[in-house]
């Protein structure tokens, strides 16, 4: 090859480029644009979910309070509703004493069955 041709082919493979730069341009400014777009999405998308994860583990630590104060408040109702029949059978028994000292009493009196 001469050098003519090689500087020929020198200037179609530069035409050639230039042309396929200039096609390209426009795809090549959308697609910086779109990746801005995408960027400052990205950037307010972060910032939102570092303030829902602020208030999630909020509310985590707030439910797991609630919930210790539900398993307290259930065992001391457990435990009242325990003392209740524990003091009920303890005034039934009471109350039966009573009815037998009451009907002692009376057959001693003579008023007896």
């Amino acid at each position: 090859r001469t050098l003519e041709e090689i500087s020929e082919m020198v200037r179609d493979i530069s035409t050639a480029l230039r042309a396929r730069k200039a096609e390209l341009a426009p795809q090549i400014k959308k697609l910086r644009d779109v990746r801005a777009a995408y960027q400052a999405l990205e950037a307010d998308f972060a910032a939102r979910k570092r303030g829902y994860d602020k208030v999630a583990v909020g509310l985590e630590v707030d439910r797991q309070q609630l919930e210790r104060e539900c398993d307290a408040y259930q065992e001391e109702a457990l435990s009242e509703e325990s003392r209740y029949h524990y003091l009920h059978a303890l005034a039934a028994m009471a109350d039966a004493t009573r009815r037998r000292v009451d009907d002692e009493a009376a057959r001693r009196a003579g008023r007896g069955r």
